[in-house]
């Protein structure tokens, strides 16, 4: 039963990395599309140069989460496999 309560947990913990994951790539779309339409609009602008490279930098940041969020969830498949084996003997 306790092995039983802990692959759950861990699938729970997994589900919830991949949605954190999928938030992040929506983010970064937004952000991505953000920082276009800005270069578009106002793109020679100083000021608006300056705040498209924030975004841009923005959008490193997240890309190193995400990143970490991947590294993450592969980690705790692991750690269900290894339970699901440890189970079954």
């Amino acid at each position: 039963m306790e092995r039983h309560m802990e692959i759950e947990s861990l699938r729970t913990l997994l589900k919830a990395v991949i949605d954190y994951r999928e938030d992040l790539e929506t983010n970064k779309q937004i952000l991505l599309n953000a920082a276009n339409v800005c270069d578009v609009a106002m793109g020679s602008d100083e000021i608006s140069q300056k705040q498209i490279a924030r975004l841009y930098e923005a959008l490193e940041d997240l890309d190193k989460v995400s990143l970490i969020a991947f590294d993450v969830a592969e980690t705790v498949m692991r750690h269900i496999q290894q339970v699901e084996i440890i189970r079954t003997t």
